[in-house]
């Protein structure tokens, strides 16, 4: 058995990484809105990726994050058409050596679509905390995916995509929230906005990693609703302007909407 952590270079989330940068994006202004998605691995792929699109259509955020997303969800119309023009950062988590009728793709993974300038993307692997029980046709390593967002006044954003492992301890998974705030707190941009599926266990109360956010500064968007596994946690900003939790197909998450006062 080859643990993940050992896995030769060419076999990691970074290799496989896949950066479109887009020349002339202006840099972000007054508010941030982010539409954050957990598309379940695209089982179903054209309903989720309409589902984003009308989204992306009535909310028009800066940032899309996904999660559990085929690289085939944002290639294809309808969604391929909405995103076009925006700079596009992805990579995977999830490594599939044969596709079956459960995992339909290759990969599974984040991505960052961005309508303003996106800057030094890095995919940030995430320690192993439980050992994967797919089989060996299977690499799974958890990652976030970290850029940074000039605004008009000099100051700089943060942004990152979250995915935490489901199937472990909090006391476990905290290890990931810490490894992802050590790089926020490493570059020390001056609003930093975390952001996706953070798979607390049963609920956002008591979940280890969550006070660890809030210790560090950071403001939970959605601080009333416990029972959720997707969220949005800031620091740095003035104020939440709104959040919402949509109620549309195409995944057994709900996408969330945040917008923030810059």
């Amino acid at each position: 058995t080859v643990l993940i952590d050992e896995l030769p270079p060419d076999r990691r989330p970074s290799a496989f990484a896949i950066h479109q940068p887009v020349d002339g994006l202006e840099p972000l202004e007054g508010e941030l809105t982010v539409l954050s998605y957990n598309v379940q691995r695209g089982q179903r792929l054209q309903k989720a990726a309409s589902t984003v699109e009308c989204a992306v259509e009535e909310y028009r955020p800066d940032l899309v994050f996904l999660q559990e997303a085929p690289p085939e969800i944002f290639r294809q119309p309808p969604l391929a058409d909405v995103l076009a023009g925006r700079a596009l950062f992805y990579a995977p988590f999830h490594q599939v050596a044969r596709p079956n009728r459960r995992y339909r793709f290759r990969h599974y993974g984040q991505l960052i679509a961005s309508a303003r300038a996106l800057e030094r993307p890095q995919v940030l692997e995430l320690p192993t905390i439980n050992p994967s029980v797919l089989g060996p046709g299977h690499v799974m390593k958890r990652i976030a995916l970290f850029a940074e967002m000039p605004t008009v006044g000099g100051r700089t954003v943060g942004v990152v995509n979250v995915h935490n492992e489901p199937f472990a301890k909090p006391s476990d998974r905290l290890l990931q929230h810490q490894a992802f705030l050590d790089e926020v707190d490493r570059r020390n941009p001056n609003v930093a906005v975390c952001c996706g599926d953070f798979n607390p266990s049963l609920s956002q109360r008591g979940e280890p990693g969550l006070q660890l956010l809030e210790s560090s500064g950071f403001e939970n968007a959605f601080v009333h609703r416990w029972r959720t596994l997707d969220t949005c946690f800031a620091r740095g900003h003035a104020e939440y302007v709104s959040a919402e939790s949509l109620r549309l197909g195409g995944s057994d998450h709900r996408p969330i909407v945040v917008r923030l006062s810059i």
